[in-house]
Order: structure tokens, then C-alpha cells, then sequence
């Protein structure tokens, strides 16, 4: 899976990116405040669907696919999961990843394998994290 950024983001100025990547985290730290809500629960989906779309406008083209390597990412690398929980507060990231699973962006069965390969992929982690920081 091969992430390339889209004109907007690779037109912005620094000034632009890093006010990018803030807004990307206000949007995650939200997610640390529907965790009573259940999977279903209407703004539990308007939470997925708005980060999805944000990292679509901002970013690069956000598939469900990537999406969901990303939920596991955010919970699995440490450098996400620091950030994401200050902003947030502690486990938001593992959070964010639970509500993307539930929210049915991991599939189970064979997909899945390529989902988490993906999510695993030095490559794919390291330009996110160059995204995610700005």
C-alpha cells in the first residue's frame, strides 16, 4: 500500500501542515469522549467518518483499508499512542482503535491479514508519522 499525499497537503506550507496535523489530533482526542457510547451509536460513526474524510482532505486518500491499518497503528506504535493519549487522556489511542474495529473497518477472515500487514509496514508507518508530526 503506497501512501501519497495529495496536492493540498503537498502544496502547504510548513505553517499549514502543522495546523493540519493539530486539527488531526483534536480530531483523534475526541474520540477519548464517546467511550460510553457503543460502536452503533450515531456519533460514534460521525467520529469514524469525519476522521476518515479529514485525512482524505488534509492528507492523502483515506480507504477503508487504510483507515483501519491506521487504527491499529495509532494503538500499536508508540509514538502515535504517546501523543494521541496526551491529547485525549489515557487510552484514547487504544480507543480509537477499538471504535475503528467496531465500527466494522477490520473485517475478519483473510482480508484482515493484509490489513494488519499493512498497518506493520515500516514504510507506511514511517510516512505516516512524517504526516501525523507535520
Amino acid at each position: 500500500m503506497k501512501l501519497v499525499p495529495n496536492r493540498q497537503y503537498a502544496d502547504a506550507s510548513p505553517a499549514q501542515q502543522q495546523d493540519a496535523a493539530a486539527q488531526l489530533m483534536a480530531l483523534l482526542a475526541q474520540f477519548g469522549t464517546l467511550r460510553s457510547c457503543a460502536p452503533q451509536d450515531a456519533a460514534v460513526q460521525e467520529k469514524v467518518a469525519a476522521l476518515q474524510a479529514f485525512i482524505t482532505e488534509h492528507f492523502y486518500t483515506c480507504t477503508d483499508e487504510i483507515l483501519a491499518g491506521l487504527g491499529q497503528m495509532y494503538a500499536a506504535d508508540e509514538r502515535f499512542r504517546t501523543n494521541i493519549d496526551a491529547a485525549g487522556g489515557e487510552g484514547t489511542a487504544r480507543e480509537t482503535r477499538h471504535r475503528l474495529e467496531l465500527a466494522g473497518l477490520l473485517s475478519e477472515g483473510p482480508g484482515q491479514i493484509q490489513i494488519l500487514s499493512s498497518a506493520n509496514d515500516p514504510q507506511m508507518i514511517s510516512r505516516s508519522w512524517e504526516l501525523f508530526r507535520g
